[in-house]
């Protein structure tokens, strides 16, 4: 299901994915709005008969110096990079676990949200928390799940604090993903097919690309990330340690190394 404010585009892109005989459709959907998210699940639900992938990529930038930036742009950015994307988490989580009613998801906070979350069954906010209360909750987690692969993340904290408390990252060979983690158990290929469904809908505006989920699990892109899951809930999943790479002291020597250049 294809979800954008882009009524035209949107449209188009559904009607070329339909003609290679996928089972495809089209929602308005404006993510700041939550009664359009709501409308658009149901829309997805009742056209695809379920709800298991939500590609929910919203995001806007402000291109202005900062001494001549907007308040009504910066609002307009808030609410599409921080509102859209939880208010479609929200959806499709609800409708997602109306099929895996075991599912559980439990949100971290960095420390700079503190309005209140909405709630909703199947999922823990846990609020702004000392690392040592993150590191718990990664600790008992199947995997840490990062299944971008359209953005680079190219500091590569997370995996690595991950890995040192034993839990393994499943993400995609995207920015320092392989660098820091260097296990290809925990690395999923960034295929053909899914680099030609982002070129599909690269002329769609990055922020109303929310709707396709459905219709991206039925061309089986996302099957990787099912398969690896189902190995690892089964007995295979990766035993990881901290790195000697990023202790402290191997740290601390190569930035010495590289100041002294």
């Amino acid at each position: 299901m294809i979800g954008d404010i882009l009524a035209d585009l949107g449209k188009e892109t559904a009607g070329r994915l339909a003609k290679t005989g996928a089972k495809t459709g089209f929602v308005e959907l404006n993510v700041t709005d939550d009664a359009q998210w709501e409308k658009a699940v149901a829309a997805t639900v009742a056209t695809l008969g379920g709800y298991d992938i939500l590609i929910n990529n919203a995001g806007i930038e402000i291109t202005s110096l900062v001494s001549e930036v907007k308040a009504e742009d910066v609002r307009r950015m808030c609410d599409v990079n921080i509102v859209g994307t939880v208010l479609g988490m929200k959806h499709a989580f609800r409708a997602m676990r109306r099929k895996m009613p075991d599912l559980r998801l439990v949100v971290g906070n960095p420390g700079y949200k503190i309005r209140k979350s909405a709630v909703i069954d199947g999922v823990e906010y846990l609020g702004p928390q000392p690392q040592e209360r993150m590191h718990a909750q990664v600790r008992t987690a199947l995997c840490t799940f990062f299944p971008n692969f359209v953005i680079p993340e190219t500091f590569g904290l997370v995996f690595a604090e991950s890995n040192a408390v034993g839990t393994p990252v499943l993400t995609h060979d995207c920015g320092a993903a392989a660098e820091v983690i260097g296990d290809p158990n925990q690395i999923l290929p960034v295929t053909g097919a899914q680099r030609a469904y982002e070129a599909v809908l690269a002329h769609v505006s990055p922020q109303w690309r929310s709707g396709p989920a459905s219709l991206a699990a039925s061309f089986g892109l996302f099957d990787s990330h099912v398969e690896r899951v189902r190995a690892w809930r089964s007995g295979a999943r990766p035993h990881t340690a901290p790195d000697p790479r990023f202790r402290l002291a191997a740290v601390t020597e190569k930035w010495r190394a590289l100041l002294a250049c």
